[in-house]
């Protein structure tokens, strides 16, 4: 029998409740008292038996109500706060002050155990002799700390649970176990998942690669988005997945060119046996690998296995600014992950080859960067709008908004000058084309080419998969026109 009994607040209120059970010889289990709230656990009684006490209990001067509940408050709370930490994606340690391991959730008990044993004292879970450092840094602190537990390097928090005098009796410790920290960083990353509808555009170029891509986005297969630096290709994928099946799971973007093999090994596909990777904890979403063309042969080959995985668990979508085909054809990419990935295409055009969409563009980053500053009144000159339009953008649409957003710091009475676009000349070969032959305009325009490109990418593989050339074809024309190769 489980009563919840609604009193006035008097002196022996709670004495005359007791006495009403003494008379029947009713057990009393359990009390628990708030302000006019009692609380009783006794005995199980039969429904005519707790009626009859329910009747004289409401006999008492002061008692307002008797009622039957199912579960004492406690017990509920317990019950609540033990499946909250058990629905909880980390494990969860409770000690006592003595170090002794008092409580485990779910995860807690599943990670830890060895043998079907559980840790008794917390020095149990550490493998390395400084922790009780790392767990008082932990402890006085506000962010989590690296530590080395039985079960790998995790990052622990440390939140201290104290008595009404400030006395402290014990601690929990939350685990965050690696994998699960990169899978949030890459989900708070991927957000501001942009929509078809979002991207800003006005070319017919345009217009057909997103009709195009609305295709390719409902159909569960890899895609392949080519196309120059800066084109936005990263922009177009995440549109992709929003408008697929896959939509409400996570998105994770991982930059090739600018991660070392072992990182993307260990992201991709777990760090051993007992860690899970990107390619797992991603289950259902996608994974965009951009630059996929700088992963080395041994990795493109773990990448491939997993495509031809009969259920693979993510959908793949990969950028490349190089030419794969030839890559593949001179033995820089794997042609089995090339042809794997190549199912659905998506060419994104440089903004030199839509100019009708570089102005809807400066004036959409225009309006970030008023919002951003606080500059409401920011304007283009009619000479700045006629000079960003008329250039011809190698960097695509990065380098625009970049150039944007240095005008707009230097722009002065609130007005975009010409003047504050730091911009390059278009190459032009600087030769009297009326006293030359058609060889020899050839080769001075490709001396300027390269000469231009170099300086973006002054390795020559990096330049050969660019310009989809083999490494050897660069080496020899960067040679034979005296363009400093150093890096090689």
């Amino acid at each position: 029998m489980q009563l919840a009994i609604t009193t006035e607040n008097r002196v022996g209120m709670s004495k005359a409740i007791m006495d009403v059970l003494a008379a029947r010889q009713i057990d009393i289990r359990r009390v628990e008292i708030e302000t006019g709230k009692m609380y009783l656990q006794a005995q199980a009684v039969d429904a005519a038996t707790e009626s009859v006490i329910a009747a004289d209990l409401m006999k008492i001067d002061g008692v307002k109500w008797v009622q039957s509940i199912p579960v004492m408050p406690a017990v509920e709370r317990n019950l609540m706060l033990t499946s909250l930490l058990d629905a909880m994606p980390d494990p969860v340690l409770g000690i006592n002050s003595k170090g002794q391991v008092v409580y485990r959730n779910r995860l807690a008990r599943t990670l830890f155990d060895s043998n079907g044993q559980q840790p008794r004292r917390i020095a149990e879970v550490f493998a390395g002799g400084d922790w009780k450092e790392k767990i008082d840094a932990a402890g006085s602190g506000e962010i989590p700390v690296k530590i080395e537990t039985v079960r790998g390097p995790m990052l622990v928090e440390v939140r201290a649970y104290r008595d009404s005098e400030g006395k402290v009796l014990g601690a929990l410790l939350l685990f965050h176990q690696p994998e699960r920290v990169l899978t949030r960083s890459h989900l708070m990353h991927s957000e501001d998942v942009e929509q078809f509808d979002q991207m800003v555009f006005a070319s017919a170029a345009m217009q057909e690669l997103v009709e195009r891509a609305k295709r390719v986005a409902a159909i569960d297969a890899p895609v392949l988005l080519c196309g120059e630096s800066g084109t936005g290709k990263s922009l177009l994928a995440r549109a992709c997945h929003h408008h697929s099946a896959r939509r409400n799971q996570l998105f994770v973007e991982l930059d090739c060119a600018n991660t070392s093999d072992s990182q993307l090994l260990t992201q991709l596909f777990g760090a051993g046996a007992e860690s899970t990777g990107l390619l797992e904890l991603a289950e259902g979403g996608t994974i965009l690998l951009k630059a996929i063309d700088r992963c080395s042969l041994p990795l493109q080959k773990k990448i491939h296995q997993h495509l031809t995985q009969a259920k693979a668990p993510v959908r793949l979508m990969a950028t490349t600014t190089a030419n794969l085909k030839s890559m593949a054809t001179n033995g820089a990419f794997l042609p089995e992950l090339h042809y794997a990935l190549d199912v659905m295409r998506l060419t994104v055009p440089p903004l030199r080859q839509r100019r009708e969409d570089i102005e809807p563009l400066a004036l959409h980053f225009l309006g970030q960067f008023r919002e951003q500053l606080g500059k409401t009144g920011l304007k283009f000159s009619f000479a700045a709008l006629n000079r960003i339009s008329e250039y011809y953008w190698p960097g695509n649409v990065r380098q625009l908004k970049n150039t944007l957003h240095t005008a707009t710091l230097l722009a002065e009475n609130d007005v975009i000058q010409s003047s504050d676009f730091a911009l390059d000349e278009p190459i032009e070969p600087a030769v009297d084309f009326d006293h030359i032959s058609l060889p020899e305009a050839v080769a001075e325009f490709e001396k300027k080419f390269l000469a231009h490109w170099y300086r973006k990418h002054q390795s020559t593989r990096q330049l050969a998969a660019r310009l989809g050339v083999s490494h050897t074809t660069i080496a020899q024309k960067l040679n034979k026109y005296g363009i400093n190769n150093k890096k090689g």
